[in-house]
């Protein structure tokens, strides 16, 4: 299967996932159900943040319109931003970068050492930095990558952008051969942090291809879920110097009742330091 036709593929079934047509599992809202309060913006919270979305070079076409949709959905405050708002913007103007699923490798390779140090740089200084599948590899240290669905495992590396002592690894071997769950159940860890009030104990969220955490030093790093399939590291929170980091393996934009969008809520405005 050449790229382009299996990159076909999921965008189609990405469409079947939002649009709910039967037969196609969604979160299925493990624990109490979410009130449009819990999850969206009031309208003093979200003049409080700005989020900088990246959209450019390297995000996935399915994932710059799932985490869009989410945004408006929650009714939080955004601006989409590129290469050029990085190297030339005063990133500050955004309470926190988003960096959606997407390549990694294309994130190095297109921002280079200079869009990267500015991202570093800006969350050093006080920013955020919200991470989701792909960008939630590019903000670690070591990045692993596995490979794609039903193809031998590799073991290919790169250095992220180092916001916290973890690498990241995936996709994770407990979801093979297709490194896809539409319904990956999340155990929540750490019940008392910010980014956990009025989530469930056990959500499910649409993993794919995403990464486990392997933290190096325990310092400072909340472990905020783990997959109840082998029982992985994949949501993960942290500080950077002034700053602060959330990173997740799976897609919590990809929700029909919106209870991982009351995790994002929390986890922006946690990253956002309001």
């Amino acid at each position: 299967m050449n790229k382009s036709f299996y990159w076909f593929l999921k965008l189609f079934f990405l469409a079947v996932f939002i649009l709910g047509i039967p037969g196609c599992n969604k979160d299925s809202g493990v624990g109490p159900s979410i009130s449009d309060s819990d999850f969206q913006f009031t309208g003093d919270e979200s003049a409080k943040v700005n989020v900088g979305l990246y959209i450019d070079s390297g995000v996935w076409d399915g994932c710059k319109t799932t985490t869009k949709n989410m945004l408006e959905g929650m009714k939080c405050n955004y601006t989409v931003i590129t290469k050029d708002s990085i190297l030339n913007s005063n990133l500050d103007r955004y309470s926190t970068l988003l960096m959606p699923g997407g390549d990694m490798w294309q994130y190095r390779d297109y921002l280079g050492a200079n869009g990267m140090k500015k991202i570093k740089d800006y969350v050093n200084r006080g920013g955020g930095y919200l991470g989701i599948c792909g960008g939630a590899y590019f903000g670690t240290n070591k990045v692993i990558w596995r490979g794609w669905s039903n193809k031998p495992r590799k073991n290919i590396s790169m250095i992220g952008l180092n916001l916290l002592a973890s690498d990241s690894d995936g996709p994770i071997e407990d979801f093979a051969p297709s490194y896809v769950d539409s319904k990956c159940k999340v155990n929540i860890v750490e019940k008392n942090h910010a980014i956990s009030q009025g989530v469930p104990d056990i959500i499910e969220i649409y993993y794919d291809h995403g990464p486990m955490f392997l933290i190096t030093n325990t310092t400072g790093i909340s472990v905020i879920g783990k997959s109840v399939n082998g029982d992985k590291t994949t949501m993960i929170a942290s500080s950077y110097g002034m700053g602060k980091v959330f990173l997740t393996g799976q897609h919590p934009e990809l929700s029909d009742t919106h209870i991982s969008w009351t995790l994002l809520k929390n986890a922006i405005k946690w990253c956002s330091n309001k």
